[in-house]
């Protein structure tokens, strides 16, 4: 029963042209995008067909077709350029109340 109601929950919220709801920009950071992945599916609980790693000399550079965008910069540092908080919001709370 829950994964009927998550499975309606994610299709009514998330629109269906956006193909990439997260994604992780980097550039010569491979252990800190790794970091970054496993928190989002391990400890958030997110389907791995939710997120898509993306290498890039510029990382930061806005991606606004998406729900959110996590981009790690060569210092390490970690900036959110897109957030899309109304739609993260409604779409993947209910991955947050499994872990309550």
């Amino acid at each position: 029963m829950k994964l009927i109601y998550k499975v309606i929950l994610i299709s009514f919220f998330i629109p269906a042209a956006w193909a990439q709801k997260i994604i992780i920009t980097y550039h010569n950071d491979s252990d800190r995008r790794d970091m970054v992945y496993e928190v989002l599916t391990e400890k958030l609980g997110l389907p791995e067909s939710f997120i898509t790693t993306i290498e890039t000399s510029n990382p930061c550079l806005r991606r606004p077709e998406v729900v959110l965008q996590i981009c790690i910069e060569d210092s390490g540092k970690i900036y959110f350029p897109v957030a899309r908080r109304d739609i993260l919001r409604k779409s993947f709370k209910v991955f947050l109340k499994d872990r309550e």
